[in-house]
C-alpha cells in the first residue's frame, strides 16, 4: 500500500512520465492529469495528499486549479511548477492562495523529493495538530516562515546568477526601462552588435519595425506574457525570427524583466510549412459532404468536421473533448461501435444518432482505427452520411412494393377464378353432350385449364410472387389428373420424384401444360383393362445448369407406328409446341409389351412402358424448403 497519494499535473507527457517514475520510486501513489480541470475533478474523486501543478495548462492553469483544491479541501498540499519565475505571480500563489511552494523547470531529483517530503511533513503536522502541544506549533509556522523566506531568497539569486550565464546556447538580456543592463556573448553573435553597443542600448532597436508595437504591448500588459515571438533587427539589417522567453524580475533591487531569445527561424519556417498543411488538411476535412467524426482511446471527441456540426447541430469549440456517446440515440451502441473498431481496426454499419435538439436520425457509418507512427491505437475516426431520405424513401418503396405485391397476389386469385369459371363452364357444356369423343375434348380442355389456374393458385398462396414450387405443383396437378381418371385407372398409383426446384410462371405455365398432356395420356392410353402400373414424374437440374423433365409410365407402351412429333391428336401437337416454347428438346423411349413386367423401376431404359425426356434451361432457381426433400408418393387408389 502506497505511503501518500500525488496527484500530478502537467501538459506535457515527458514530465508526467518523469516525475510519475520518481515518485513511485519513492512508494507513493500517482494520479495524473492533463490540465487543470482534469486535476480538480480528480481531487473530487479520489484521496489525494499532495498536488503538483505546472502553471501553465491548457482549459484551467496551475494557479485556478490552486484555487478551486483549497476549495474543495484546505488541508491538501500543493507545489508549483514553472519554467518561467515570474516571483510576484509565485508570491500570490504562496501567501494568497496556499500552495506549499514552488519548483523551478528544469528541476532536479533532490529538490522534487525533498519539496514532497517537506509538503507531506506539513500536511501531517497539520493533521495531527490537535495532539500536538502550542509550542510545537508555533515552532512549524515560524519554521515555515524562515523556509518560505528562504526559499524566495534562494529563488531570486538563482534567477539572477544561475540563468544568466555566459556559455548560453541562447541569448540572454535584463532589460530595466526599456534598456539592456546586461547582454551574455550569445546576444552579441545573435544580433551583430559589440558589447559596448548593446550596454544601455534600447530593447525595441533590436526588434523589427513592424513588430515593435506588439513586443512594446506585451511588456506593458497586466497580463505579463512569458513567451512570444517576434522578428529580431540584426545590426546588418537582416531580420531572423526569435522566441523570448520573458519573467519578471529584479536587477539591482529595481524591477526589470530577464529575456532569454533564441533563434527559431528554420523552426518558424517549418512551422509556417506545418501550418500550412494543416490548413489544407483542415479544408479538406471542413469542405467534405460526410461527417467527420474522431475520438480518442478515452472516446471524447478530437475531431468534428463542418459536416457533423451543421448535421448535428454543436459547434467543434463546443464538443471537443466531450464524449461521443452524447452523438448516439443508444450510448450502448457508441461503446458497441468503438470496441468493434479497435478489435477488427474497423467497423461499417448503419447507426441510430442523436441531435443536439434531441431529434433522432439513420447514419451510415464506416470506422477505422487511427494509429501512430509505431502501430497502436490512439483513436477512432468515422466518416458517416445522414441517410434519412434514403430510409424514408427505402420505406415509401417497402410499402409500394408491398401494395403491388398484394395487387399481384389478387391478380393471380382473379385469374385463377376466372380460369375456374372457365374450367366450370366447359363441364356444364360437356354434360349437355351425348358423344363420347366431343365430351373428353371437352374434359381435355377442362384439365389444361385447370392446369393454368393451378399456377395461378400456388403463386396466390405463396409468399414468393415471381417463382413455383415445382414439386408441391406436380403433387396438385397429378392429384387432380388421378382423381379425373380414377374410372380409367383405378389401379395405377403415382411417383413424384423432383428435386428442391423453383421456376418462373413462364416456364412453370409450359411445364405444367406438358405434365398435364403426358400424364393424362397415360392415364388413358397406358394401362388398358384396369391393369395395374406406375406413372412416375420426375425433374432434376443437369450439370449444364439446364432441367430434365421425365414423364414414364410401366404401360404398354407407346405405339411404334405412331410418330408423336406428327400426330394428328392436339395432345402432342401441344407438348411439341412448348417443349419448341421452352427452347429445349425431347426424346421418346419405349418398350414392346412382351418385355418383363418390372413395374417397380418407374420405366427406364430397356424395361416395359414409355418414357418421354424433355430437357429446357431458364427460370430455375434453388431455394431452401422447410418441407420435405426427395420424392413422394400420391395414390389414386
Amino acid at each position: 500500500m502506497p505511503k501518500e497519494n500525488i496527484l500530478i499535473g502537467d501538459d506535457d507527457q515527458t514530465i508526467l512520465d518523469i516525475l510519475t517514475e520518481m515518485i513511485q520510486r519513492e512508494g507513493y501513489g500517482v494520479f495524473l492529469a492533463s490540465n487543470g480541470k482534469e486535476a480538480v475533478e480528480a481531487i473530487k474523486v479520489n484521496p489525494i495528499d499532495l498536488a503538483i501543478l505546472d502553471i501553465k495548462m491548457p482549459f484551467m492553469d496551475g494557479i485556478e486549479a490552486l484555487k478551486e483544491i483549497k476549495k474543495i479541501d484546505q488541508g491538501i498540499e500543493v507545489l508549483i511548477m514553472t519554467g518561467y519565475a515570474d516571483l510576484e505571480t509565485l508570491r500570490q500563489a504562496i501567501n494568497d492562495h496556499g500552495a506549499f511552494d514552488y519548483i523551478l523547470k528544469p528541476f532536479k531529483r533532490d529538490e522534487i523529493l525533498n519539496g514532497i517530503q517537506n509538503a507531506l511533513l506539513k500536511r501531517d503536522f497539520s493533521s495531527q495538530k490537535k495532539l500536538r502541544e502550542k509550542e510545537l506549533q508555533e515552532r512549524i509556522l515560524q519554521l515555515e516562515k524562515e523556509f518560505n523566506e528562504r526559499t524566495h531568497q534562494l529563488r531570486e539569486s538563482q534567477i539572477k546568477y544561475k540563468d544568466i550565464v555566459e556559455n548560453s546556447n541562447d541569448a540572454i538580456v535584463v532589460v530595466q526601462d526599456g534598456k539592456l543592463k546586461f547582454a551574455n556573448t550569445k546576444t552579441v553573435e545573435l544580433t551583430g552588435y559589440p558589447q559596448k553597443e548593446l550596454k544601455d542600448m534600447s530593447f525595441l532597436e533590436m526588434v523589427h519595425p513592424e513588430d515593435r508595437d506588439m513586443v512594446a504591448e506585451s511588456y506593458k500588459s497586466e497580463d505579463f506574457t512569458n513567451i512570444f515571438s517576434f522578428r529580431a533587427l540584426r545590426k546588418s539589417g537582416e531580420s531572423l525570427w526569435v522566441e523570448s522567453n520573458a519573467v519578471k524580475t529584479t536587477w539591482e533591487k529595481r524591477q526589470a524583466t530577464l529575456n532569454i531569445i533564441r533563434n527559431v527561424t528554420v523552426r518558424k519556417q517549418a512551422e509556417d510549412a506545418l501550418k500550412a498543411s494543416q490548413d489544407y488538411t483542415r479544408n479538406i476535412i471542413d469542405s467534405s459532404l460526410d461527417m467527420i467524426i474522431a475520438v480518442d482511446m478515452n472516446r471524447r471527441i478530437v475531431e468534428f468536421n463542418k459536416a457533423a456540426d451543421r448535421t448535428f447541430g454543436y459547434r467543434r469549440e463546443d464538443i471537443a473533448g466531450t464524449m461521443v456517446d452524447i452523438l448516439y440515440a443508444d450510448p450502448n451502441e457508441g461503446l458497441e461501435v468503438h470496441k468493434i473498431a479497435v478489435d477488427n481496426g474497423q467497423c461499417t454499419r448503419e447507426i441510430l444518432n442523436r441531435r443536439k435538439n434531441g431529434e433522432v436520425f439513420h447514419s451510415f457509418l464506416s470506422a477505422s482505427t487511427l494509429l501512430d507512427k509505431h502501430g497502436n491505437v490512439q483513436g477512432v475516426m468515422g466518416v458517416s452520411r445522414d441517410i434519412t431520405e434514403q430510409k424514408q424513401a427505402q420505406d415509401k418503396l417497402t410499402a409500394s412494393l408491398k401494395e403491388k405485391e398484394i395487387l399481384l397476389k389478387e391478380v393471380h386469385h382473379r385469374v385463377k377464378n376466372n380460369m375456374q369459371v372457365i374450367s366450370s363452364l366447359l363441364n356444364l357444356q360437356s354434360q349437355h353432350i351425348t358423344d363420347k369423343d366431343s365430351r373428353a375434348m371437352f374434359q381435355e380442355s377442362q384439365n389444361r385449364v385447370r392446369s393454368m389456374a393451378l399456377i395461378h393458385e400456388k403463386l396466390y398462396q405463396s409468399d414468393d410472387m415471381a417463382h413455383i414450387d415445382i414439386a408441391e405443383y406436380i403433387h396438385s396437378l397429378t392429384h387432380q389428373l388421378i382423381t379425373t381418371y380414377r374410372t380409367k385407372a383405378s389401379r395405377v398409383s403415382m411417383n413424384i420424384a423432383v428435386t428442391d426446384i423453383f421456376l418462373t410462371i413462364t416456364t412453370a405455365i409450359p411445364c405444367g401444360l406438358i405434365i398435364n398432356e403426358l400424364v393424362t395420356n397415360a392415364l388413358k392410353h397406358a394401362f388398358p383393362h384396369q391393369q395395374e402400373g406406375t406413372i412416375t414424374v420426375s425433374m432434376t437440374p443437369s450439370d449444364t445448369d439446364s432441367l430434365i423433365l421425365t414423364v414414364s409410365d410401366t404401360g404398354i407402351g407407346f405405339p411404334e407406328a405412331i410418330d408423336f412429333r406428327n400426330t394428328t391428336t392436339l395432345g402432342m401437337q401441344l407438348v411439341t409446341s412448348l417443349v419448341e416454347q421452352l427452347e429445349g428438346t425431347i426424346t421418346l423411349e419405349t418398350c414392346p409389351p412382351s418385355l418383363p413386367d418390372i413395374r417397380q423401376t418407374g420405366g427406364r431404359r430397356g424395361e416395359k412402358g414409355t418414357t418421354f425426356t424433355i430437357t429446357f434451361r431458364g427460370g430455375l432457381q434453388h431455394k431452401r424448403r422447410d418441407i420435405r426433400n426427395g420424392t413422394g408418393t400420391d395414390t389414386g387408389c
